[in-house]
């Protein structure tokens, strides 16, 4: 049997509702009214390949460089953009004003691994370009508690080191 809405020709889920799971979830977020269109109908599956054969597809682009240095460039675009909000220019804009070195500690990106974006994790407003590190450690820092653990422990290791290096010193 049919979904119930006019218009809608997908198999009803159950009798109980008498409508199609993509129509019920609507009328579910619409507070539980039915919209007065039916959901579209769910897109054809693009992918021809099974999930093995576009694994295998895609290692096989892998080993082609260019292809290789496309799909990276796509997915740092698209991670640019999806997680801070930056195109590549404004990423290239920063990169240039702090003269390709860590905001911190001056050093350049190591290796491979260009600088990262760092945001205050409140507001998600960029901040500047850091290197792995000393974003990673930033991200304890803001992180008052943490902050005042680490201190009291680095003030008690370091007395205590003090302590055992005169008493190793005084016994030789």
């Amino acid at each position: 049997m049919n979904c119930s809405f006019p218009g809608c020709t997908r198999p009803q889920e159950n009798a109980k509702h008498g409508l199609c799971a993509a129509c019920r979830m609507r009328k579910h977020r619409n507070g539980g009214v039915l919209p007065l269109t039916p959901a579209r109908p769910k897109a054809p599956n693009t992918y021809p390949l099974t999930p093995e054969g576009r694994a295998a597809q895609h290692a096989a682009n892998m080993q082609d460089p260019e292809k290789r240095k496309a799909f990276q460039k796509r997915l740092r675009t698209n991670n640019l953009r999806v997680r801070s909000g930056l195109t590549i220019e404004d990423y290239q804009r920063m990169f240039d004003a702090q003269g390709g070195k860590c905001a911190i500690c001056q050093n350049p990106g190591r290796g491979k691994t260009t600088l990262v974006v760092d945001h205050d994790h409140d507001t998600n407003k960029v901040r500047k370009l850091l290197c792995v590190p000393c974003n990673r450690a930033l991200g304890y820092f803001e992180n008052p508690e943490w902050f005042e653990r680490a201190q009291e422990y680095l003030h008690n290791n370091l007395l205590s080191t003090q302590h055992n290096n005169l008493i190793t010193v005084r016994a030789s």
